[in-house]
């Protein structure tokens, strides 16, 4: 913003005086869109644009009543100016409550910590929190064009859910068993939609009875990510049509061979909405990949549960891999940040039993990086070659794996 603040603010003065002399001094200078006719404009008046390395910026000295700014450039040596005005173009800085507010409203922010709307040309209005919307310097930078137009399509969206009399929920929702749920909260804490509550309840024991805490599902603010029924220490919620009843049947029969020669047997875990359509566009663009990946979709690499990775390799994978959306552009908010710390947990464990770290992997592809997808798994497929067949195959397939 304060690029082309500087160039306006130049040309106006130059407008009032045009014998003034105007030196831009940066960094970087962006006019993006129709403002570069301006930039050109003020190059063919007279003013003069002077870039500046980050290392060595410009010095301010005051003397006898004179601003001297000093400039040292590698290619030219040192400059001198002798000013009557010195401007300092101040950019927009997001505001350090904004992480307390994205908290309370289980919204994500990104790096230069202003609000992350759900997807920047599709949804550039949307959280992936439903009923909450963006416009203006909340999202980023805007001059007062773009907060207006942004403002009228916050105000159009929320429209769309206030002119309706009942609104549908998803169909894929968890779902906790009070019976086994311990009260723990770690879904309370890890839900990106904040669709889980604890609620006290009474449960009568003999003549006593005894308050304790258990978790609930909101229905209508479930999306189904599945990173609750990924993080319960005790199996106590399920999800809906992607649950353990349909992924690890899905497992077992992935991992079937009739091959007389190995040949590595690679299980693939798709996130719904990016990597899984990364693959099909793969597929559809010829891209090559080796025959033998076999690939089972999920919902979010954040509902991917431990208890899948190891059932994969004791059913006799020979390696696991897991792809979903890059970083910061989730569809669930922040589904695959949660699968990255929950492999990092699982290394350990995979130690214990004799798995190589080398036999998973995890990886950010979106629904447009077809080449990728087909490059990344080839890459893979080799590693597992070097590697070699798994030797837990079939030996503890039958084994009870209780927990997430």
């Amino acid at each position: 913003m304060c690029c082309a603040e500087a160039i306006k603010n130049a040309l106006k003065a130059k407008e009032i005086n045009p014998d003034i002399n105007i030196t831009i001094l940066f960094r970087d200078i962006r006019t993006y869109g129709f403002k570069e006719k301006y930039y050109n404009l003020a190059r063919s008046k007279g003013i003069l644009f002077i870039r500046f390395d980050e290392t060595q910026p410009p010095e301010v000295i005051a003397k006898d009543n004179i601003l001297q700014l000093m400039l040292n450039k590698s290619d030219i040596g040192e400059i001198k100016f002798d000013t009557d005005l010195v401007v300092l173009s101040a950019g927009i800085v997001a505001p350090e409550g904004n992480s307390e507010l994205a908290k309370l409203l289980k919204v994500p922010l990104n790096e230069d910590n202003f609000f992350l709307e759900a997807h920047v040309k599709l949804r550039p209005s949307d959280f992936a929190t439903d009923g909450i919307f963006l416009c203006g310097t909340a999202r980023a930078p805007a001059n007062i064009s773009e907060s207006i137009a942004q403002a009228n399509s916050a105000a159009a969206r929320a429209t769309t859910i206030l002119s309706k009399e009942f609104l549908e929920t998803e169909g894929i929702t968890s779902n906790v068993n009070e019976e086994k749920c311990i009260g723990c909260g770690q879904c309370v804490e890890i839900c990106p939609y904040n669709a889980i509550e604890l609620v006290e309840t009474t449960k009568q024991m003999g003549l006593y009875s005894n308050n304790i805490q258990k978790a609930q599902v909101i229905k209508a603010l479930c999306k189904g990510c599945g990173t609750c029924f990924a993080e319960c220490p005790v199996s106590a919620i399920s999800m809906s049509h992607f649950g353990n009843d349909q992924i690890k049947p899905m497992i077992a029969e992935a991992v079937k061979s009739e091959e007389k020669v190995w040949e590595p047997r690679i299980v693939a875990f798709l996130c719904n909405w990016c990597s899984y359509a990364g693959a099909d566009l793969a597929g559809v663009s010829r891209y090559q990949y080796p025959p033998n990946l076999r690939i089972i979709r999920v919902m979010c690499s954040g509902g991917m549960s431990k208890s899948y990775i190891l059932k994969a390799f004791l059913e006799g994978a020979d390696g696991v891999f897991i792809a979903g959306c890059h970083l910061g552009d989730c569809h669930y908010i922040s589904g695959n940040e949660n699968a990255y710390l929950r492999l990092e947990n699982l290394q350990k464990l995979l130690k214990m039993i004799g798995i190589e770290e080398e036999r998973i992997q995890i990886h950010q592809i979106s629904a447009s990086e077809g080449k990728k997808f087909s490059e990344r798994i080839s890459e893979f497929t080799e590693i597992i070659k070097k590697v070699g067949e798994s030797k837990i195959p079939g030996k503890v397939s039958k084994a009870k794996i209780g927990t997430n």
